[in-house]
């Protein structure tokens, strides 16, 4: 089942253009990357921000492996950061144009009724303050007890 602009714009919310452009890119050619800088420099958060709670969760265990990684090895600690950061950069977007088909088709699929698929497309993405600022505080929160119990 075909994803119109219309449903996409409904789901995404913010930046609406931005990102309509990029699933646009994403649907008419081969390539499924497309960089964005708020994935790839505020990985968790980003991901958390767009309500993709478990590439938000995958993100934040790379962070969290690759700082205790640092106490075993630098280099490898150093490594995972380098690669991960601009891995995110280049397929968040690719992510969240994905997520965004997946849960538009899910809602398509099983209610019938076109105004309230809009209202539960609306309602089904979005974006959430509340749960990037919870992911940075928790990052806060996690580096400040790793630096005082020494990990």
């Amino acid at each position: 089942m075909p994803v119109d602009e219309e449903e996409f714009k409904l789901f995404v919310c913010e930046r609406q253009k931005y990102y309509w452009l990029a699933f646009k890119q994403f649907e008419e050619t081969e390539k499924y990357s497309r960089w964005n800088w708020a994935a790839c420099l505020l990985s968790p958060a980003w991901f958390f921000y767009r309500r993709m709670y478990l590439y938000g969760l995958l993100s934040l265990l790379v962070l969290i492996a690759s700082t205790f990684l640092e106490k075993i090895s630098e280099p490898l600690a150093f490594m995972i950061q380098i690669v991960s950061l601009p891995l995110f950069g280049l397929l968040g977007s690719y992510f969240y144009y994905t997520h965004a088909k997946d849960k538009i088709r899910t809602i398509k699929n099983t209610i019938h009724d076109p105004e309230l698929q809009k209202k539960k497309i609306a309602e089904a993405g979005g974006t959430s303050w509340s749960a990037a600022l919870l992911t940075v505080l928790a990052v806060i929160v996690g580096g400040m007890i790793s630096y005082f119990l020494g990990i």
